[in-house]
């Protein structure tokens, strides 16, 4: 998820650098029920079947100009597994559902600096997903739980407190305070506030990833169909473009970047790029793995969160099974 304090003066999330690694047996061995907020696809029986059928798709390189490049990995293991929010202060916030070397249990949100050193910001949550920053420093994230899960609120002073009894795959945080949440279960994108029970904003087909655009508007993606939206303050929807994969999670989260809105296929084992109502592979060659280099050869394990610099330029991809990828994004 990304901070969008330009057209909002408030947060956005970018995972996105809207959206989730770590101590890999624990992500990797977990059985998760489907109806979990957001599962562990990586049992799904689709995972390879989407690999296969997505293999012979060709890397984005519009007549813009605007295609990626090389792949990189800045760690092998961040700790981290699902969504990614850049903080203006330069880091990365980085949620832990699985557990990691530097906390047990998946309990953590973790501080990821551009040099590679990783820290804990807050290790009294529960399986957290996705992550949202305010304005004021708060960090907002989702407990891992369906249907008794809470949105933890973790104040810069390090308190946490807890709304219960809400149960979200990722948020971003409006004008008025009131947090917009996507309720993949459900199907629905709900506004909560403390104190108040949740409020339906619009009904959708499988909402998972949610992010601010690059003109404040929100955008939700679906796991279930690929499709992408902007939702409007009414709860209006406009298609922007469909991922093309198959399996579960066909989008896991997405950001505003240079060129155009960034996705993660977490079946597909690619990054997707959608502009001017389009979707296209943007990097990864669809199969399995964690190798650097070209876009069009470089591989991806089950891409999870993903975030953009400030300057739209460079693309962190959070892998669930720990792998913290970067992507330039190039042309003019």
């Amino acid at each position: 998820m990304r901070t969008v304090f330009a057209c909002l003066l408030l947060l956005g999330c970018s995972e996105s650098a809207t959206s989730n690694t770590s101590s890999q047996d624990a992500g990797n061995d977990a059985a998760v029920d489907a109806s979990n907020t957001k599962p562990d696809a990586a049992n799904d029986a689709g995972v390879d079947a989407a690999a296969d059928a997505a293999s012979d798709a060709q890397v984005d390189a519009e007549p813009s100009g605007v295609h990626a490049g090389q792949v990189t990995t800045l760690l092998k293991d961040s700790g981290a597994g699902d969504d990614l929010t850049w903080h203006p202060d330069g880091y990365l916030i980085a949620s832990d559902p699985n557990g990691s070397g530097l906390t047990a249990n998946g309990k953590s949100l973790l501080r990821i600096n551009l040099d590679g050193s990783v820290s804990v910001l807050s290790d009294q949550l529960r399986k957290p997903l996705g992550n949202a920053l305010a304005a004021d420093g708060t960090i907002y994230a989702c407990e891992w739980a369906d249907p008794n899960g809470s949105i933890f609120k973790v104040a810069p002073s390090g308190v946490v407190t807890e709304i219960p009894d809400v149960s979200c795959s990722n948020l971003v945080v409006r004008p008025d305070g009131a947090l917009w949440i996507s309720a993949w279960s459900t199907n629905q994108v709900l506004e909560a506030r403390e104190g108040q029970a949740p409020v339906q904003i619009a009904s959708l087909n499988g909402p998972v990833a949610m992010e601010y655009d690059s003109d404040g508007q929100v955008i939700v993606a679906s796991a279930n169909t690929g499709e992408v939206w902007h939702l409007g303050d009414l709860g209006e929807t406009t298609l922007l473009g469909q991922v093309q994969e198959t399996g579960s999670i066909r989008v896991a989260d997405l950001t505003p970047a240079y060129g155009g809105i960034y996705a993660t296929s977490f079946n597909g084992q690619h990054i997707w790029r959608i502009n001017g109502g389009q979707a296209t592979v943007f990097a990864g060659t669809g199969v399995r793995g964690t190798d650097d280099g070209p876009a069009g050869s470089a591989t991806f394990n089950q891409p999870n969160g993903i975030a953009a610099s400030p300057d739209g330029r460079t693309l962190y991809v959070q892998q669930f099974g720990g792998a913290l990828r970067v992507i330039p994004i190039l042309g003019e």
